[in-house]
């Protein structure tokens, strides 16, 4: 195991609906981390259980300690980037943002023909397989995962018709156009407040600064 390698936590910020029919493999619901996050802040506050605390970080991966990353992912990365942003000003921890389920599916085709390629002895292929350094696992499979069952799957949501670019190898589903619209909806608000907390988070940085100056 590389020790170098940081810990992270991958943060699943869809819809219930599309989570229901795949999510990226060791992925997290945003409800889960978040119950998960503030379970331990709470203790952390109450000073109480505080070795069944340790216990939960020890067998938890869901509750970001120092040096910890947390992923967000959605479709394509737009509602994960609105929530990234949320958890940083709300938790202030260390989120970025994954492209999108999406490019998942694309990443699972490329990483899946280049573990083929690898068990190829003496191919010009797998010359250049190993020139590149990929590291593929070939032991692992590429896809993703039914919540339900655990089983790998290659069915995957991909919210809107205007979103179906996931990989040929994978079949895809999107809401339709009505229910669509009453969940872009609900992204854009989602937005719209994430703009006026940054808003009002800049005014008091702003003060914050004012007021050292005047002090001075």
């Amino acid at each position: 195991t590389n020790m170098n390698v940081p810990r992270y936590t991958l943060v699943d910020v869809r819809s219930k609906p599309e989570q229901q029919v795949s999510m990226i493999p060791n992925a997290i619901t945003l409800d889960q981390f978040e119950a998960n996050l503030n379970l331990n802040r709470n203790d952390k506050h109450k000073n109480k259980h505080k070795h069944a605390k340790q216990a939960f970080r020890k067998n938890n991966n869901s509750s970001p300690s120092e040096g910890h990353i947390v992923v967000t992912y959605c479709t394509i990365g737009y509602r994960s980037g609105l929530e990234a942003q949320r958890l940083r000003d709300q938790y202030n921890l260390n989120v970025r943002n994954l492209d999108g389920i999406v490019g998942y599916t694309h990443a699972c085709t490329a990483l899946t023909a280049i573990k083929e390629i690898s068990n190829i002895d003496a191919t010009a292929d797998a010359t250049a397989y190993a020139s590149a350094k990929v590291d593929v696992d070939v032991d692992v499979d590429y896809t993703l995962i039914d919540p339900k069952t655990k089983e790998a799957t290659k069915n995957v949501h991909v919210f809107g018709s205007a979103w179906d670019v996931a990989s040929d190898d994978f079949q895809t589903l999107w809401f339709s156009k009505f229910d669509m619209a009453l969940r872009g909806i609900g992204v854009g608000f989602k937005a719209f407040l994430g703009s006026i907390r940054s808003f009002f988070q800049n005014c008091r940085s702003s003060c914050s600064t004012t007021d050292a100056v005047v002090t001075r």
